[in-house]
Parts: structure tokens; sequence; C-alpha cells
């Protein structure tokens, strides 16, 4: 569980997608994990915190709602960013 709230607190702070920085400042520790699991983990947990049934919860063990909720929070301000970048770029000077 400390590895889970470790990672949501390194993407809070670093952002999604960054997880070479992640890595080596946050997940220090856990140097066994690569930045590929870390990208994995973090997949994984957005499908927990976003699963409408508690199966999987029961399967894998309880994720705190604190941290999944967390999780839906970065993913929907990551999503927002993402459409803005989206809309700023797609401006090419025609009219």
């Amino acid at each position: 569980l400390s590895e889970v709230t470790t990672l949501v607190e390194g993407v809070s702070t670093y952002g999604v997608g960054k997880w070479s920085v992640i890595k080596r400042v946050s997940c220090s520790l856990y140097a066994h994990r690569s930045t590929v699991d870390l990208k994995d983990k973090w997949r994984n947990l957005l499908k927990a915190s976003f699963a409408q049934t508690s199966s999987n919860r029961l399967k894998h063990g309880p994720i705190p709602s604190q941290v999944l909720l967390k999780v839906r929070e970065l993913a929907q301000k990551q999503s927002k960013a993402s459409k803005a970048r989206l809309v700023k770029g797609s401006r090419n000077g025609f009219l």
C-alpha cells in the first residue's frame, strides 16, 4: 500500500508520464521497479478507481477509497490538460 501511495504522490507532484522522475525522486526505495512497472501500476490504479464493481478489490486487496479518489482526480486533471493542448495546438492560422 505504501508503494501505491508513493506512486500517487509522485504523479500528483510531477505529472502523468514523468515515470523516470517519479522513480528517481519518489520511488527510489523501490529499486526493483522499472519505469514501465510504474506506468503499468498507474494504469491498473486508473482501472480500479473507475471500476463499478468491488470484485477487483476483493481479489487484489483493498485500496483505500481516499487513494482511489485521488487517482480519479489526477486522471481528470490530466484529461483536461490533454484536451487543452489539443485545442491550443490545432490552431494553424487559418480562419
